[in-house]
């Protein structure tokens, strides 16, 4: 499952939302992003995002009771009794273990190469922070890394660079929640970098079966559900790589 909020510059072009200060705010995507959350067995990341978002955890950051009751509608309807794996793609450098993330409401752990893990030794000496080596490379290796681990439902959180190779053959995106901010004009600080023309992602996931229009906070904004029809049969091919410590 990947969540993303992007600009429409276009008819068909999509610009990432970069998170700043000058981000144009939306309830109803807040609202998404902590849906997924609230879905996932783990969600996925990476030390870029960290890096960029210092405040940044995996809490479902809603306001008044609806934080409490997406969480006891995640325990008691989905019977996800345990919080979900915080997954951070890295390659050890410049990943500071006192991020806010790390100490937030998820389990974190960090998923990089052999010698990131090398890097990352201190990291894992701790004990507070679980740091494993996938059998493959990159997001990819790691959403099949999470699936052999027993995780039913991986949601990204990622950056256009990165999620954009889920997308390539075989397509490993199943769910798509998609916010659009529909204004013309976007300040240059927000512009992140270039995400999957929505013909292309129509074409992968299929139309949206619909398509919510909002105001918020004076800008108009839409959200898409995009699911594929049907997904195939994942198969393991590796086991699960090595952990180096754990909690």
């Amino acid at each position: 499952m990947h969540v993303t909020a992007v600009w429409r510059r276009a008819e068909d072009r999509l610009t990432t939302l970069r998170i700043c200060e000058a981000t144009p705010p939306s309830e109803t995507d807040r609202f998404a992003l902590a849906l997924a959350r609230a879905r996932a067995d783990a969600i996925v990341t990476t030390g870029r995002i960290l890096r960029e978002e210092p405040q940044l955890d995996h809490g479902l950051e809603l306001a008044g009771d609806a934080a409490g009751a997406l969480a006891a509608w995640r325990r008691e309807r989905l019977g996800r009794g345990e919080p979900p794996w915080s997954a951070v793609l890295t390659s050890g450098r410049d990943l500071d273990p006192g991020h806010r993330l790390f100490a937030g409401p998820t389990r974190p752990l960090v998923l990089t190469s052999a010698e990131g893990a090398r890097r990352l030794e201190g990291v894992a000496a701790g004990g507070a922070i679980e740091v494993a080596v996938p059998p493959e490379p990159g997001v990819r290796g790691a959403v099949a890394f999470l699936l052999a681990r027993g995780c039913r439902t991986v949601s990204i959180e990622a950056g256009p660079s990165t999620s954009a190779e889920l997308y390539r053959s075989p397509l490993l995106v199943d769910e798509l929640l998609l916010s659009i901010y529909e204004e013309p004009h976007l300040d240059d600080a927000v512009r992140g970098r270039d995400f999957l023309p929505l013909a292309e992602l129509e074409a992968q996931l299929g139309a949206a079966t619909r398509v919510e229009r909002r105001n918020e906070s004076g800008a108009r904004w839409s959200f898409r559900r995009m699911r594929r029809a049907a997904s195939p049969a994942r198969t393991s091919r590796a086991a699960p790589g090595a952990s180096l410590s754990g909690t």
